[in-house]
């Protein structure tokens, strides 16, 4: 699927923080549903967008406590998130920081603006833990419920992770959101040690005012001619409908 951003503007517009926010604007109204199983066992992801997550998936929290950038490390995520949109913020404005450079963020927000075609075209789905990641001298702090591996339109093999909001009642379901990304390039397969990645099954999508889900990806040795929605259909719907920052109910 083609970038919705304009190639010309890509040409023209050398700030890769702005590209990235443009694209997670459009993103905010997408929902998707990704059925996955193994031995026989369903795994049902259900993904939404917020502008609250955009900071913490750009890797902002790993600037350093400079004091010419430490303001923008304790900004509320959503007034990090319209400032990056309204440009106030830029990628320039970061780029030369200290932690930064240490981190290599270009690599975290780069990704970004191929999140739709990463999770339309992802390669593999894991239920994540942490615990389990090789080496396990490797000092890593993800807190994250999956992993998608995909790559990005450029064909450069990427890491997304969803962190699972769980349910606070019964009549819920859980709702999943992206909270970090990652070039394989910082030098970190985030997949050796995991478990056995699951099949996928479906992938579906819909904007949030819709009732159809539309098929993005079907599985060939589904039987099935229609997903199976009942994990979903058994719940209130209105609460996939979560209210946030971004202005949704």
């Amino acid at each position: 699927m083609d970038s919705d951003i304009n190639e010309d503007v890509l040409s023209e517009e050398n700030d890769s923080l702005y590209l990235a926010v443009k694209k997670y604007e459009q993103m905010l109204p997408v929902q998707y549903r990704i059925i996955s199983a193994k031995k026989m066992k369903k795994t049902h992801v259900h993904i939404e967008f917020s502008k609250s997550d955009f900071k913490h998936l750009s890797g902002i929290q790993h600037l350093s406590d400079d004091k010419q950038i430490s303001w923008i490390k304790g900004l509320k995520p959503v007034d990090f998130y319209e400032k990056c949109l309204n440009r106030n913020i830029t990628y320039d404005l970061i780029c030369f920081d200290e932690g930064f450079k240490k981190i290599n963020l270009s690599k975290r927000i780069y990704p970004i603006r191929d999140i739709d075609y990463l999770i339309e075209n992802m390669l593999a789905v894991f239920k994540y833990d942490n615990q389990l990641l090789i080496p396990r001298s490797f000092e890593s702090k993800l807190n994250a419920d999956y992993l998608i591996d995909g790559e990005t339109r450029k064909s450069e093999k990427t890491f997304l992770f969803l962190k699972e909001n769980k349910p606070k009642t019964k009549k819920d379901f859980p709702v999943s959101s992206p909270s970090s990304i990652f070039l394989l390039g910082d030098g970190t397969d985030y997949r050796k040690g995991q478990r056995k990645e699951s099949i996928i099954l479906w992938v579906l999508k819909r904007k949030i005012n819709e009732l159809n889900w539309n098929i993005v990806y079907k599985d060939s040795r589904c039987t099935e001619s229609e997903p199976d929605l009942s994990f979903w259909n058994t719940e209130k719907m209105n609460v996939a409908k979560r209210k946030d920052e971004s202005g949704r109910n």
